[in-house]
């Protein structure tokens, strides 16, 4: 019942829609809402840009295989001596990153496996 005085949204409005959606779903089974789709993103968080070759240099090479497909390239992955990048994490892509490359070409992720 309304009475004088302030009346906001959530004094009328609210309790009246409650009301009608509850009348409304009863005898229906409850649902849950579908899960959210992954997010693309780069291991830094980062969305990836589509058409151009994301920055992995540095990243565990699975993180970085994941952020080019994700991009929509396919990988290819070569071993390379690296004496500040430790073995199992991502030198650099060829093509380098920022370049604007269409979805769907290869791109080459050079892999530390070490010291020379």
């Amino acid at each position: 019942m309304l009475r004088s005085g302030s009346v906001w949204g959530n004094t009328v409005s609210l309790p009246t829609w409650q009301e009608y959606m509850t009348r409304v779903h009863e005898g229906l089974p409850g649902e849950p809402f579908p899960a959210a789709p992954a997010p693309t993103a780069t291991a830094a968080g980062d969305a990836v840009e589509k058409g151009k070759v994301p920055d992995v240099g540095g990243m565990p090479i699975e993180q970085a295989r994941a952020a080019l497909e994700a991009a929509g390239y396919s990988v290819r992955i070569e071993q390379a001596p690296h004496g500040e990048i430790g073995a199992g994490h991502a030198i650099d892509t060829d093509p380098p990153a920022g370049t604007e490359l269409p979805e769907g070409r290869p791109v080459v992720i050079r892999e530390s496996s070490g010291e020379e």
